[in-house]
């Protein structure tokens, strides 16, 4: 057997052997692979807000028809899975390992769905029908039956139908693209507002609708060691770094109110001294109602966060090998540009968080809304590897 592949020509695009597949199965996978990952980030989002650190307890039934828990189906089959272990990516966020049928029926389940419809704009009947008809088409694909080019056209035609209020969700919880007002009198924010210390600061954005928050710590990176020498066209330097999942790892009662937490890489500068400045920022997102509700314990939580953080920096400043839980030591590169004024570029990659072994749902890295959130993200949660590149190269 002679497997052909397909290459990239000059202009960026692929070149397909004649013997692959009709161009509309690759836009199936493309469509039903967005559509299912997208299902599985809005149904952890709604559950996790409405039944906090117990929305793995909730029953659901799985293809095998058999009465279980969201959390012991997982289980089960990411022990199954490790038989082939050395196959794909090692995954162990329970909601990857629920297929798209066990997602709709816990969508429409009569106990769930009244936390659900809130984000559809149809009768329970039709919203059951519409998500059955893409499973139906998926499964198709997945057991390599023919598809139809219009099949892939009801796929699109019924995730836009459906999905256009869970879309606009993702994107406002992801986004919280304003500021919280300073003139803010709910209890939540004048007792948050307080916090901060001389390495870290906060700050608190909110969803247009004002029903989730993200409050920002940004950490002020620390030098601890490396000479600066202006006659090398590179400069290397130890400096702190936060590890985010630490934070959750650390905090059961943050974790447990939490929604997500991402983080986002600093574009570093270096100073006139050569010396690297800037800021490392993690994001924590709640909705507004838990906030309301669980401030005080939040707020005990994040003073024990920042504490340790103080504490943490302030030893690695006297021993640049030690390593603490929260705040560690890494490496990065700044190398100039050519040029009479010659401009840094700071490599900070090794700044990147790495996911735990173990099952972290709350923590998402470096996901960003983009308005096309559904069709054309690179990035998921839980996922180890982008999926795309920034510009697709069909």
């Amino acid at each position: 057997m002679l497997w052909e592949k397909a290459a990239k020509v000059p202009d960026g695009k692929l070149d397909v052997p004649s013997s692959w597949l009709y161009p509309h199965y690759y836009e199936a996978l493309t469509v039903l692979f967005r559509v299912e990952n997208a299902l599985r980030l809005f149904v952890y989002l709604v559950l996790k807000e409405q039944f906090g650190p117990k929305w793995k307890d909730l029953e659901i039934s799985s293809d095998e028809e058999a009465k279980t828990t969201i959390g012991a189906l997982a289980r089960r089959r990411i022990e199954q899975g490790k038989m082939f272990g050395y196959l794909s990516y090692p995954i162990q966020s329970s909601l990857m390992h629920l297929t798209s049928g066990e997602l709709v029926r816990l969508i429409i389940h009569d106990s769930y769905w009244p936390v659900f419809k809130g984000y559809f704009f149809a009768a329970k009947s039709v919203v059951t029908l519409k998500l059955q008809e893409i499973g139906t088409i998926r499964n198709g694909l997945a057991h390599f039956r023919p598809l139809s080019p219009n099949d892939v056209e009801v796929v699109k035609l019924n995730a836009n139908q459906m999905l256009s209020e869970v879309e606009r969700t993702l994107i406002e919880i992801i986004q919280c693209p304003q500021g919280v007002p300073t003139n803010t009198t709910e209890d939540w924010y004048t007792q948050l507002r307080t916090l901060g210390t001389d390495q870290v600061t906060m700050n608190f954005l909110q969803s247009k609708d004002e029903r989730w928050v993200k409050i920002t710590l940004r950490y002020g990176i620390t030098h601890l060691s490396g000479s600066p020498n202006r006659d090398r066209s590179f400069q290397r330097y130890r400096i702190t770094n936060l590890d985010t999942p630490a934070i959750l790892l650390t905090q059961d009662t943050l974790r447990d109110y939490v929604l997500f937490v991402t983080e986002r890489l600093p574009v570093l500068r270096v100073s006139e001294e050569l010396i690297p400045v800037g800021h490392k920022e993690i994001g924590l997102t709640f909705s507004r109602r838990n906030l309301a509700e669980k401030y005080a314990d939040i707020k005990e939580s994040l003073e024990r966060v920042l504490a340790q953080i103080s504490e943490e920096t302030a030893l690695l400043r006297e021993d640049q090998l030690a390593r603490g839980r929260l705040v560690q030591g890494a490496i990065i590169v700044a190398r100039a540009t050519d040029g009479e004024v010659p401009q840094w570029r700071v490599n900070t990659a090794p700044l990147r968080s790495q996911s735990p072994d173990e099952e972290l749902p709350e923590y998402w890295g470096r996901i960003a809304a983009i308005s096309d959130f559904i069709s054309a993200t690179e990035d998921y949660p839980w996922m180890p590897v982008k999926v795309s590149e920034e510009e697709t190269p069909f």
